[in-house]
């Protein structure tokens, strides 16, 4: 250990070339395999107030499936365009259906707050969440993991990769199962429900048959079988009672999910390369569910999803001296088949919603940077995109059928981005942009009327100002990130009253912003102790809800005012083979909102969450043995809730769980 530890170099590997976090003028926040297995991140959903301004509501009816919200922007329907891209190796994933990502063989995390799409994949008005997994390469990589937890909790990873033929052909694999019993007991049934039922299988193939020319062939499947979540009753005679439903009907959902993807890559020379993405994915998804949390059946869906995508992206990379730019095109094509059967009310008939919806986007982007000076930077990109979509429909309306197919409706768009940054000196940077994100337009997946189905609601669109300041500070033993950000968003799409029709569907709502703060700090107090917090600040408003005044001035959802997550981590010094580590983290975040009306009975409580691990290593760094302690004070709060007219249901945080895991590693 140097006399003075340094803080180590964050390497940002989502903008298409690998770059130091402090000298890339974009608000990213980067996750090493380290970090993630000191915090025991196991899913992308618990990187929520870990990442500044990012927000991941409790599931919707089943596990596998999340929505994330950046800065108040974000969307909470699955059936539905994202706000947030999601990039898998640069393949880019279209529905948040498999979306948890139950982590394993990893390179990097990567979260770009903002507007994204003038570098790569599809337009997110957002950001984006960049996950790279581990390419083989000619030397050996092998691990074994496995944990055991309360709940019955049990975990195994495994995974190998190496040369197969030294020179020219890398093969690599990886292996995931968990299973684990829900939180929750179902007095009715007599079991615990929410079980965890997950194995995922990821393979890789690295072809390089000459110097400057290479190939990478993957393949992913995952096997969810776990439960439906699990809702707890609040009223109808009923005791509320915390991790107790009373649900007669035994729900399931079985998917499956998974796709193969090939990147091809030709080094022109030192400064040039071209750069091709071809992916292939689909999932089937069926389940039933039971929503009201008692055994009276007052809303029973079943539901059958199934989508297949096809992406192609064709790139060209510069970087040479003063002129760093890339320039490419996107195909996206999408078929998704959504059947859902929704009985509400006691002994009502199930109405049908089978829809089928086809989706094409085409995109031709550009982003470049141009060093006017040596420590002056320059950045403009643009993209423009072109979107059909076709909406076959079948429903009832008063138990009379009806059917519409609609022709493809089409849209465009331009996004551009213009940026620059200016080096204060080696260890500090300002920067500031401009730059405009685009969520598409489509059709109302759970249309109530002939109206809805046929009346396309029109693309959203975000324009995004923001300024930074990125600085090491005291020979890199202090760390700042700061950003201050305004998004102006446009035909803010939501499900609610529309005037034009007299119904409740899918369209433009009106206006809505959301500005703040974000301040990340890392200091390396001494040789042993490292201290990382991050500090969000975030306000938003709705600005206009034609037909809707009940809406305006309210806050948009899961957007908290303020959210707040500190880590410390300290490295004991002993003088035995090997290390003992500690670490612990606490997450804060203030009321939020999970309807537009903000009505405090489905409200998010303020929450908060304290973790504690400790880890020891072994000389070689081959064994690591952990224990992980998830909300240590075993604190309880809401985490939103549905009221209807025929129920009131609630949902609750996790309780204390704690998991021993062992890893070697080669």
């Amino acid at each position: 250990m140097p006399r003075h530890a340094r803080l180590e170099e964050v390497t940002v590997t989502a903008l298409r070339k690998n770059s130091n976090q402090q000298k890339t003028a974009v608000s990213v926040t980067a996750l090493s395999p380290t970090m993630i297995m000191r915090q025991n991140i196991q899913s992308l959903d618990q990187l929520q107030y870990r990442v500044p301004n990012l927000v991941v509501p409790p599931r919707g009816l089943v596990p596998n499936t999340l929505s994330y919200y950046i800065r108040g922007i974000g969307e909470p329907d699955s059936l539905q365009n994202q706000d947030v891209g999601i990039y898998v190796d640069d393949v880019y994933i279209a529905r948040p259906t498999g979306a948890t990502f139950q982590l394993s063989d990893l390179e990097s995390i990567n979260v770009l707050r903002g507007p994204q799409g003038t570098l790569f994949g599809r337009n997110s008005s957002a950001g984006a969440l960049v996950i790279n997994t581990t390419t083989p390469t000619d030397h050996v990589h092998t691990f074994a993991e496995g944990g055991v937890g309360n709940y019955n909790n049990y975990q195994f990873r495994l995974g190998a990769s190496g040369p197969i033929k030294t020179g020219v052909l890398d093969g690599g694999i990886s292996v995931l199962y968990h299973t684990q019993d829900g939180f929750v007991r179902n007095e009715y049934l007599r079991k615990s429900v929410g079980n965890l039922d997950v194995f995922a299988l990821r393979a890789k193939l690295r072809w390089t048959p000459m110097e400057r020319l290479e190939f990478i062939l993957s393949a992913d499947y995952d096997r969810d079988y776990s439960d439906p979540v699990p809702v707890l009753p609040r009223v109808k005679g009923v005791s509320t009672q915390h991790y107790v439903n009373y649900d007669n009907l035994a729900i399931w959902n079985k998917l499956n999910a998974g796709g193969v993807s090939l990147k091809g890559t030709y080094s022109i020379n030192r400064y040039s390369k071209i750069r091709s993405i071809t992916s292939y994915r689909a999932f089937d998804d069926p389940g039933v569910f039971d929503q009201d949390g008692t055994s009276l059946n007052e809303e029973i869906t079943v539901t059958h999803h199934r989508d297949f995508d096809y992406t192609q992206e064709l790139q060209y990379q510069y970087d040479r001296s003063r002129l760093h730019f890339a320039v490419g095109g996107f195909l996206y094509h999408d078929r998704f088949a959504s059947s859902r059967y929704n009985a509400v009310g006691i002994g009502n008939s199930f109405v049908p919603q089978v829809g089928l919806e086809i989706s094409n986007s085409y995109s031709l982007y550009g982003q470049g940077t141009y060093d006017i000076l040596p420590n002056l930077h320059l950045t403009f990109g643009s993209r423009y995109t072109w979107e059909d979509h076709s909406f076959e429909y079948t429903s009832a309306t008063k138990g009379v059928p009806w059917h519409v197919n609609n022709p493809p409706h089409h849209w465009a768009s331009y996004t551009p981005k213009v940026g620059i940054s200016y080096d204060i000196n080696r260890n500090a940077l300002v920067y500031g942009s401009w730059s405009v994100g685009y969520k598409a337009g489509g059709f109302d997946d759970r249309a109530t009327s002939i109206t809805a189905a046929t009346t396309p609601f029109a693309p959203e669109i975000v324009t995004t100002y923001e300024v930074g300041l990125k600085a090491d500070w005291l020979d890199h033993r202090f760390r700042t990130n700061l950003s201050l950000f305004y998004n102006d968003i446009g035909n803010y799409q939501t499900t609610a009253y529309d005037p034009s029709t007299g119904l409740s569907q899918r369209f433009d709502l009106g206006n809505a912003y959301s500005e703040g703060l974000e301040l990340e700090t890392t200091a390396q107090l001494g040789n042993n102790l490292t201290w990382q917090n991050n500090f969000t600040y975030l306000y938003s408003k709705i600005t206009s809800a034609a037909g809707n005044p009940q809406y305006l001035g309210k806050a948009l959802l899961y957007a908290p005012r303020f959210t707040a997550f500190s880590s410390l981590i300290y490295r004991i010094p002993l003088n035995i083979p090997g290390s003992i580590e500690l670490s612990t983290n606490g997450t804060f975040s203030s009321r939020s909102f999970s309807d537009l009306s903000n009505s405090s009975t489905n409200a998010l409580q303020a929450q908060g969450s304290w973790d504690g691990t400790i880890q020891y290593t072994t000389a070689d760094r081959r064994w690591h043995f952990l224990m992980t302690v998830q909300n240590i004070l075993g604190t309880s709060y809401s985490v939103g809730g549905v009221t209807s007219t025929y129920y009131n249901t609630i949902l609750y945080s996790n309780p204390t769980t704690v998991l021993f895991r062992a890893r070697y590693a080669l």
